[in-house]
């Protein structure tokens, strides 16, 4: 019996190769895909579609839950408010104001990037860490009504 069992054949169990992300993204997107994993931003580039994501490379994540709550220009408002509050970071107005005009620099403008001009908006009407210039304070202000936020209605 145990010739019998050394005698038989042994087959070659096949294993499937691991599908890499690239498999993933060319069934997604096709196979003419390109990549740019910057320092500063993140350009997805897809043939006959030009560019479809063109993102700063910033993570807002929420180390209570362990969640990503925002990226990209969303998480650059978020960091300008940290600074402009000095909740969790010391308080730095220079700071506030570079992440809230990163946040307005290219991109569509949407809530989160009406979020950023409002408060920038609010920072040059009250000259806070910025000299003070009230129209260009209520324009930003009125911009961010404009696309979509309004706190209090104004």
């Amino acid at each position: 019996m145990f010739a019998s069992i050394l005698r038989k054949k042994k087959t070659k169990k096949r294993v499937q190769p691991k599908q890499s992300h690239s498999f993933f993204l060319a069934n997604w997107f096709g196979s003419d895909i390109a990549i740019d994993l910057g320092t500063a931003n993140i350009i997805v580039f897809v043939k006959n579609r030009g560019i479809v994501v063109n993102e700063p490379a910033v993570i807002a994540v929420d180390t209570m839950e362990n969640k990503v709550v925002a990226i990209g220009r969303e998480a650059q408002a978020m960091l300008g408010m940290l600074y402009l509050l000095g909740r969790g970071v010391t308080r730095n107005y220079a700071k506030a104001r570079h992440y809230f005009e990163q946040a307005l620099q290219g991109g569509e403008l949407n809530v989160e990037a009406a979020v950023a001009q409002y408060w920038l908006g609010q920072m040059y009407k009250e000259g806070i860490g910025v000299q003070k210039d009230c129209e260009k304070g209520e324009k930003l202000i009125h911009l961010a009504a404009i696309n979509g936020y309004a706190p209090h209605g104004k």
